[in-house]
């Protein structure tokens, strides 16, 4: 302890080596030398550590640390000098000295060639002094700026190192042990040194091995940092590349989202989208900006955000640099359809003629998005006929086959166009366009829909033979009974409408043939189909139908309404006047016999007819019948006094001949005047049409006495006195 005494007694408390006067201090560096080979020949760092616990501390107790170290480096005893070293700094671990000695032990080391332990002990320094140590926070700046002097050099010596070590193991486990740590280390320089030149490619190197330990949060909060925390002239290339990093990062983590909630899923799916959008807006005019920004653009798209999706699309498509062609016809697709979702229809189409004008030829794609194409311009005509703009919107509808000409659309369009001209009573527009439909798409779906359009507009347009044309073939496509007959019966109408009598019998005919009910219409048709063949001079056929009329009346005659009876009662009239003229034909002619027969039945026949035609209860129909059957009668009455006599007879048979006449004709001029004075009779049940004038003017003639007689005027007779 001498040599302490001695030390205490040259330098007081507080007063530094510099400040004793020139022989004291020589004394002192004496003393410093003799403590120190002292304590070679004693137990060294033990003997003195043991010295100053013993003692006390005091001020001038580093000096002596200090030359003793010195000395024994001297002498090449490195092992006892970083004993010193670590001696000192266990007894004075919070001391200005610690992190110097720390240095020294590292540098004696080296000295020695001892660096096996070397990374060791400067990954000992970091942990000492670095700035997650107790010590820094304590640090005196003295000591603060030594020790950032040493981390400038250490943190990225070690993190380097581990690196490389990681990159050589084979061990996986190992390996990560190796990348975690350098990362502690970069992570640690960006820390200590945050606004360091160098810090920049530290955190880009933190960032990569974030990447090798799939830390994929790590990474992208690393390479964030360098690519937008810095100014870019700070960071040369490095920002973008990072910038760039951090979104391939982003990708590979989004991987690991797909097992968790939808919920936070959408949380980080949003955090990539901000991190896709920053870097191509930092970085425009970096080739791979474009490309990160349609990631973006489609995720918006994904998302429903049409609006946002549309916008992203135009800025895209005008980027400068000029991105490639298919980045802006992709652009222009996604803007096109989302135009269409925003039912913006027209700025959709110009979208899928620019997407088409970008596109390769032999682009799969093109069919679709010419399809597309047709379905914003068939979008916009139904916009129109919405809004009641007719002409327009059929002017669209009908665009979309002159844009698109093998568009599946186009047919719809065009029939889409034909009904809105129908709806709007445009007949001559709405033919051409079903006609032209029908012709161009004669297998669509909605081509059996045709002949219902088309003959309405032909009949609204008094084309009569066409409309019945189209509904000839609705009769062919009917799908129920009733309509097929309905069908047919406006064909047939039609038909007699455009005069065309060839069409209107063979229609009326089918009718007639398939439809017997209902009753009354059957009964017209067969009515009409007489009329026709009437015109025709084919009276066989007409009377086959006259025929009909009466049949169905006849067969049951409860269900017939007044209509029915009235053409089943004409039909009769007018096969009972055939029958008329048939016996208004046969002349009495010797030998009369014969002659007589014949025109008997002629006479039974006709009246038979007539009788007929009486039994449907009309009276127009019944006093012509009347009249008729008289006038057989009476007629057969004179024929016979007008007959033919037979020659060679005297004048005596001759008178016998006339008498055996009037004896056969009174009869049946007696029938004649009963018949008529019943027809007459009708006059009291209000009755008088042609065929009761008709039977009066008859009786006058046969009986002249009761029915010829003048009108008797009673005078006055004044009595003169």
């Amino acid at each position: 302890f001498s040599y302490v005494e001695v030390l205490d007694l040259v330098m007081p408390e507080g007063q530094p080596v510099e400040d004793v006067d020139q022989r004291s201090q020589t004394l002192i560096e004496d003393l410093f030398r003799v403590v120190g080979l002292s304590l070679s020949y004693l137990d060294g760092a033990e003997t003195l550590q043991a010295l100053f616990r013993q003692t006390g501390g005091r001020p001038y107790e580093i000096l002596v640390y200090d030359r003793y170290s010195g000395l024994l480096v001297e002498r090449e005893q490195y092992g006892d000098a970083i004993d010193v070293f670590e001696a000192f700094i266990e007894d004075h671990p919070a001391s200005p000295w610690a992190p110097r000695y720390h240095m020294r032990i590292i540098d004696t080391l080296e000295l020695a060639g001892f660096t096996r332990t070397v990374p060791e002990r400067k990954a000992d320094f970091v942990s000492r002094y670095g700035i997650y140590s107790a010590y820094w926070q304590s640090a005196g700046p003295d000591a603060m700026g030594f020790i950032e002097q040493q981390l400038e050099q250490l943190l990225p010596e070690l993190a380097d190192r581990q690196y490389l070590l990681a990159g050589e193991v084979m061990d996986e486990q190992q390996a990560n042990d190796h990348y975690r740590k350098a990362a502690s280390y970069y992570a640690e320089f960006a820390a200590t040194f945050p606004d360091h030149p160098r810090t920049p490619e530290r955190l880009f190197l933190l960032g990569e091995t974030y990447l090798e330990l799939e830390d994929w949060a790590e990474a992208i909060a690393a390479f964030e940092r360098v690519a937008y925390d810095y100014p870019q002239d700070t960071v040369s290339g490095r920002a973008a590349e990072a910038g760039y990093a951090s979104v391939l990062a982003f990708r590979e983590y989004s991987i690991t989202w797909n097992s968790l909630p939808i919920s936070e899923q959408a949380a980080y799916q949003e955090l990539q989208q901000l991190n896709r959008l920053r870097f191509a807006n930092a970085f425009p005019e970096d080739p791979r900006a474009p490309a990160v920004y349609y990631i973006a653009l489609q995720q918006e798209f994904d998302r429903n955000n049409w609006e946002e999706t549309v916008n992203m699309a135009a800025r895209l498509v005008t980027w400068q640099p000029t991105p490639s062609a298919e980045l802006t016809t992709e652009a222009l697709l996604l803007s096109g359809h989302s135009l269409s979702e925003l039912a913006r229809y027209s700025e959709a189409e110009q979208a899928y003629r620019d997407a088409l004008a970008t596109m390769a030829e032999d682009d799969e794609r093109r069919s679709g998005v010419r399809e597309n194409l047709a379905a914003a311009v068939y979008r916009q005509a139904e916009q129109l006929a919405d809004a009641g703009n007719v002409e327009a919107a059929v002017g669209e509808f009908l665009r979309v086959g002159a844009v698109v000409p093998e568009s599946a659309l186009r047919a719809n369009a065009e029939y889409d166009a034909a009904s809105l001209l129908i709806t709007a009573n445009l007949w001559e527009p709405a033919i051409g366009v079903l006609t032209s439909f029908r012709r161009a798409f004669p297998d669509h779906e909605l081509i059996d829909t045709v002949p219902a359009k088309l003959a309405l507009a032909y009949r609204e347009t008094a084309q009569w033979e066409r409309a019945a044309d189209e509904l000839q073939q609705m009769v062919a496509l009917a799908t129920t009974p009733e309509e097929r007959r309905e069908n047919l019966l406006i064909a047939a109408e039609l038909y007699d409408q455009a005069g065309n009598r060839d069409k209107a019998i063979d229609t009326w005919r089918n009718y007639a043939n398939s439809h017997p009910e209902p009753a009354d219409v059957y009964m017209e048709a067969a009515n009409r189909l007489a009329e026709l063949y009437q015109q025709a001079d084919d009276t066989v056929k007409r009377d086959y139908w006259l025929r009909k009329q009466m049949e169905t009346v006849d067969r049951n005659p409860d269900a017939a309404d007044d209509r029915m009876r009235y053409l089943a009662a004409s039909a009769s009239a007018i096969l009972a006047r055939e029958a008329l003229a048939r016996y208004d034909s046969i002349r009495l002619t010797l030998p009369l016999n014969e002659s007589m027969a014949a025109k008997t039945d002629a006479l039974e026949g006709a009246v038979n007819a007539y009788k007929k035609t009486a039994s449907y209860g009309l009276s127009t129909f019944a006093t012509e019948a009347g009249y008729q059957i008289a006038h057989i009668y009476g007629r057969l009455g004179a024929d016979l006094m007008d007959s033919e006599r037979p020659s060679g007879l005297s004048e005596l048979e001759l008178a016998q001949y006339e008498l055996l006449l009037e004896e056969q004709a009174y009869p049946f001029e007696d029938n004649a005047i009963d018949i008529h004075e019943q027809n007459i009779r009708r006059a009291r049940e209000g009755i008088f049409d042609e065929w009761v004038k008709r039977s009066y003017e008859a009786l006058k003639v046969l009986l002249p006495g009761r029915y010829r007689k003048e009108e008797v005027t009673s005078g006055v007779v004044y009595e003169l006195d």
